[in-house]
């Protein structure tokens, strides 16, 4: 049976039967999403077959919403098939509102929206402690899975997209050099980590009581134990959307929100520094190698178009002395990414 004719069985189980479902663009998932006009809701597919799972974004849901956070209520899922029946946070999301702003060329919350967003993050470190029982069968961000993904660099990007092999030993040297660079660094692990944390799956939502209550949360499926430090690199160092696009009445916003984060978070600034070096540069590569996959395996060519910013933000740190045996090792393949500072 298709997943169409599931999908519509899954709604008249839930007294939604015959709605028109108009599709909601996709991410660089293999789910689906459907808005159901004037219901305030979306239904999620979630395909098994192609690797995809609505246990994680249900667990991760309850999670937040303990929290006290705005995840989206789920009013009915079906784990057989893979459906969920979700909560429409409507299409105020950051991105939409930031483009407004530009549009407008005001300097009006030029960095309110990204300061609510980094007080999400802080928020969910500080409570994290006394929650900790929530994130029991969550997995850690180990140097196992950033080395995994670091490799899509390798196999996505330099083999695939550049044609350039890359030997054996190279790759050791590779892996090497970034689990020496993770225990120099030694990053903090003590709170949940969303991980596509930025102004795409974040909202504004109004008539919430304020607070953290209006910041809508999506796309946190894949959520892991880690260093806050993650989400701050995530949002504020985003391909999809440079901050340098944010109308700001001073000349460097990135480092005002990291000097906001560590002042309101009350963390040690140099540590900081460290992980977001060490975190932004393992991101980018992986970013590298998913968006090159997704061209060739997936055929969503439109990714490709962020390369130049991922690489723009790898370029500016792999000119931070920490990254000097790494950036001697990109320089080989590709001597584009390494440029001098």
């Amino acid at each position: 049976m298709n997943r169409d004719k599931l999908i519509q069985e899954f709604l008249s189980k839930n007294s939604l039967g015959g709605q028109l479902l108009v599709p909601v663009k996709n991410d660089a998932s293999f789910r689906r999403y459907f808005r159901i006009k004037e219901k305030g809701l979306l239904v999620m597919d979630a395909p098994s077959e192609l690797g995809e799972s609505i246990e994680s974004f249900v667990n991760i849901d309850s999670i937040l919403l303990e929290l006290g956070l705005s995840a989206p209520k789920i009013y009915a899922a079906d784990h057989n098939h893979g459906f969920l029946l979700l909560e429409d946070f409507g299409y105020t999301t950051f991105k939409y509102l930031l483009l407004q702003r530009s549009m407008g060329k005001t300097y009006r919350m030029g960095d309110g929206l990204y300061k609510k967003a980094i007080s999400v993050i802080l928020h969910i470190k500080s409570k994290w402690s006394s929650n900790i029982e929530l994130g029991e069968n969550l997995s850690r961000y180990s140097i196992r899975e950033l080395l995994q993904e670091a490799r899509l660099f390798i196999d996505w990007y330099l083999v695939k997209h550049k044609q350039i092999q890359v030997s054996a030993k190279d790759i050791d040297e590779f892996e090497s050099i970034i689990s020496n660079l993770f225990k120099i660094i030694s990053p903090t692990f003590d709170t949940l980590v969303l991980r596509d944390y930025h102004v795409e799956n974040l909202f504004f939502l109004k008539g919430r009581g304020g607070g953290f209550k209006n910041i809508g949360l999506i796309d946190f499926q894949d959520a892991l134990i880690g260093s806050a430090t993650y989400d701050l690199v995530s949002l504020v160092e985003d391909v999809r959307w440079p901050i340098d696009r944010v109308p700001y009445k001073n000349t460097n916003l990135r480092d005002d929100l990291f000097d906001f984060f560590v002042s309101h978070g009350k963390l040690d600034e140099e540590q900081v520094n460290k992980e977001a070096c060490f975190f932004s540069v393992q991101r980018n590569l992986k970013i590298l190698g998913i968006f090159c996959r997704l061209k060739y395996r997936d055929g969503k060519e439109s990714y490709i178009d962020y390369l130049k910013n991922a690489k723009k933000i790898l370029t500016t740190h792999l000119n931070n002395p920490l990254m000097e045996d790494l950036s001697k090792w990109i320089r080989k393949f590709d001597s584009e990414i390494v440029q001098e500072g």
